[in-house]
């Protein structure tokens, strides 16, 4: 092969001429060349096209992955917080055995118990020696048993219902109400008395007086709404009184109270 530039001869396979540098390739296989170029610039294309498609598909994914993440998280959330809100709710208003006092029809005034009464007892046991009669003590209460437990309460006052675990009074010359009884119950006095704390207002007042009782006071609707609770040994003894906000006897009404949490905080 013969160099066309300069007519130096050269070898089959030279690619240039060595004298001129001018190239000898033949035009064919310059076309073959142009080829591979193409086909290799379009194979970059391609691959540079299909990894930024699956980095698409990647990013895809991944924001799916997170909402589903944050979506589930939220709906957890939700159901905690329901039933958080549910728990307080449930707490914050159970009456915890409470039960609640009926109205009953306006009766004419009555004698108080005299040292002859029937006997007033909650929780005797067949077998147990026969309960002493309700008395009248030196300070003008009328003191009667309930499980045990010596309780006290205004003469004024007389039993309207009774039942095996609760006893009912009401005031002959007022508005005032006593509901007094036993259940069982194993829990402290603080938490007892957090099951009433959603019946009075938040400016009530809230007591317990070691392991042994406690008691809540304040505004319930119209009422004035106090509870006083003595626990020992898996049973309470409680009693509740009641009296109008706007009630005359408002100041003799607060002194039975004392006295009464006085006497039955006496073990």
């Amino acid at each position: 092969m013969y160099c066309k530039n300069c007519g130096k001869k050269l070898p089959d396979d030279a690619r240039f001429c060595d004298r001129c540098n001018v190239s000898v390739r033949k035009k064919s296989d310059k076309m073959n060349l142009i080829g591979e170029l193409k086909e290799e610039r379009l194979a970059r294309r391609k691959a540079k096209a299909i990894e930024e498609r699956l980095k698409k598909i990647k990013k895809i994914k991944s924001r799916r992955r997170r909402l589903v993440f944050f979506l589930v998280l939220g709906v957890i959330l939700l159901g905690v917080i329901s039933a958080v809100v549910m728990y307080i709710n449930i707490v914050k208003h159970s009456t915890f055995n409470h039960q609640p006092i009926e109205e009953a029809p306006v009766i004419t005034d009555s004698p108080a118990p005299t040292e002859s009464a029937t006997a007033i007892v909650i929780g005797g046991n067949p077998g147990d020696q026969e309960p002493a009669a309700p008395s009248v003590n030196k300070d003008g209460y009328i003191v009667s048993d309930i499980k045990g437990k010596s309780f006290a309460y205004p003469g004024s006052f007389a039993l309207k219902t009774e039942n095996e675990n609760t006893l009912v009074f009401e005031d002959t010359k007022g508005d005032a109400r006593i509901t007094a009884g036993s259940v069982v119950n194993s829990e402290t006095p603080k938490a007892t008395m957090m099951h009433y704390q959603g019946i009075v207002s938040e400016d009530g007042t809230r007591v317990t007086d070691g392991d042994t009782s406690y008691y809540i006071t304040g505004q319930s609707g119209s009422d004035i709404y106090h509870r006083f609770g003595y626990i020992k040994d898996g049973i309470e003894t409680y009693y509740e009184f009641i009296y109008p906000l706007v009630s005359d006897k408002k100041a003799e009404y607060e002194a039975d109270i004392a006295y009464m949490d006085s006497h039955l905080n006496k073990d």
